[in-house]
C-alpha cells in the first residue's frame, strides 16, 4: 500500500478497505469493515476482524474470528432468549448454540494467533498472509459446517 499513514489504526484501515476487503468480495463472500459472510443457504456463516483493545496510533492486533449458525436453530433460541438480536454478531462467541472458531487454530500451528499492525508494518505481505489463512483454512472450515448441519438435518 503506498499511501502514507498517520497512524497504525489507519494502515489497519486502508488494509482493510484496500486489500482485504476486494479478496473477500472476489472468493464470493459479502460485507465490509471487517465484518463477512459467506452465503450459506439456512445458515449464517461469518468472518470476524476482531481488534484487541486498545488499539493505539502505534499499534493494532487483531484476530479472525469464525462463526456458523444454523438460521432456525438461532430463530428458536431467539424465542427462548428475548436478547438475542435477528442474527448473530460477527465476533460474540455464542457458546452453546452455533460453531465458533478463531482463524489461528485452523492453520498449521494451530493456535490462536493475533496479527501485529504498527507504523512499520508492509501491509501487503500482512494482508496476503491473512487472506491466504482464511481462504486456505478458514472458508473451508466454514464450508465443512455447513456439510455437517446438513448432514444432521437431512
Amino acid at each position: 500500500m503506498t499511501q502514507q499513514t498517520w497512524n497504525a489504526l489507519d494502515a489497519y484501515n486502508g488494509m482493510m478497505r484496500s486489500l482485504i476487503t476486494p479478496d473477500l468480495l472476489a472468493a464470493g463472500l459479502t460485507g465490509s469493515g471487517g465484518k463477512y459472510e459467506l452465503p450459506c443457504e439456512g445458515a449464517w456463516a461469518l468472518i470476524g476482524f476482531q481488534k484487541w483493545r486498545p488499539v493505539t496510533k502505534a499499534r493494532v492486533a487483531f484476530t479472525v474470528n469464525l462463526s456458523y449458525f444454523d438460521r432456525a436453530e438461532w430463530s428458536a433460541k431467539r424465542a427462548e432468549n428475548q436478547w438475542l438480536g435477528d442474527a448473530p454478531e460477527h465476533n460474540a462467541n455464542y457458546v452453546l448454540w452455533g460453531e465458533t472458531q478463531r482463524l489461528g487454530v485452523l492453520v498449521p500451528t494451530r493456535r490462536d494467533h493475533w496479527w501485529d499492525l504498527t507504523l512499520g508494518t508492509d501491509v501487503e505481505p500482512l494482508a496476503s498472509e491473512v487472506i491466504e489463512s482464511l481462504l486456505r483454512y478458514g472458508l473451508p472450515w466454514l464450508e465443512s459446517q455447513a456439510n455437517a448441519t446438513h448432514l444432521r438435518h437431512g
